[in-house]
């Protein structure tokens, strides 16, 4: 029976946290067995309905940005292992799209998440997941929780 792929999730936002997820999840990838990372840009909708031409155009705009942050996190999972990352871009809210993606796709096997380092708290992922009644998806994954101020020496140190 074929081994399955072991996939390592990264929610790409504009976080300097968010990168340095990436970089673990690639390390840790790197040294799995059919190890992959998968980034999950999520797209959350816009409450500007009184225009539909500008919502529209605020869509546009939010999916360059996104697809931009992408391929800047690709570049940095390619530094340490091929193929190159999955890439998928959502529209929806966040948890309710790392949900979904979670329940479809059995491969996944760990959560990346970096968390924040400043005052206002290690990010909503993060704090979400510290609620004991949340869970990212009806199948249970384990979270790796980075710190977001994390060096690459010390990520090649512990990744």
């Amino acid at each position: 029976m074929p081994q399955s792929l072991r996939k390592y999730l990264v929610i790409a936002d504009d976080t300097p946290e968010c990168r340095v997820a990436a970089h673990v999840a690639a390390r840790r990838a790197k040294h799995s067995d059919k190890g992959r990372v998968v980034l999950l840009a999520v797209i959350e909708p816009t409450n500007f309905h009184h225009w539909l031409g500008v919502n529209d155009e605020i869509s546009r705009d939010e999916r360059k940005r996104r697809e931009a942050l992408l391929e800047e996190l690709t570049e940095i999972v390619a530094t340490e292992i091929e193929p190159p990352a999955e890439c998928l871009v959502r529209e929806g809210e966040v948890r309710g799209e790392i949900r979904r993606l979670i329940n479809e796709d059995p491969e996944v096997k760990v959560l990346v998440l970096g968390a924040s380092t400043g005052r206002k708290g290690p990010g909503p992922l993060i704090s979400a997941l510290a609620r004991s009644n949340f869970a990212f998806a009806d199948r249970h994954i384990p979270v790796l929780v980075v710190p977001g101020d994390l060096t690459p020496e010390l990520i090649h140190q512990l990744a």
